[in-house]
């Protein structure tokens, strides 16, 4: 997979979570939901936003590491291990284009 390619799929990956995000913040900031009466939906009315919350964490942290991968991919230093400097496998950049480390230095 060359740089170009790669580029393109962090790029159209970044699109679309952006856009997840939006909609996961916006339900999130609605002041205008009013708990339901229900004991039982009041359980999974929170249960909802719970879930959202533990997605929406986790978006977050996926779109910082895809716009990190593409600040290195512009400084050009993409494919090389943040801590030890040696080339990244072009295996481990397949499967995790966004890696920062080598295999060995991820721990």
């Amino acid at each position: 997979m060359d740089r170009l390619t790669v580029r393109e799929l962090l790029l159209t990956e970044l699109r679309e979570l952006s856009e997840r995000q939006r909609h996961i913040e916006a339900h999130l900031r609605n002041k205008d939901r009013t708990m339901p009466q229900d004991s039982g939906e009041q359980a999974l009315f929170v249960e909802n936003d719970e879930v959202l919350e533990a997605l929406d964490d986790h978006g977050r942290a996926r779109l910082a590491a895809l716009r990190a991968a593409l600040a290195r991919m512009d400084a050009g230093q993409w494919g090389i291990c943040a801590v030890c400097g040696d080339p990244i496998p072009a295996a481990r950049l397949k499967v995790m284009p966004e890696a920062s480390t080598c295999v060995g230095c991820a721990g």
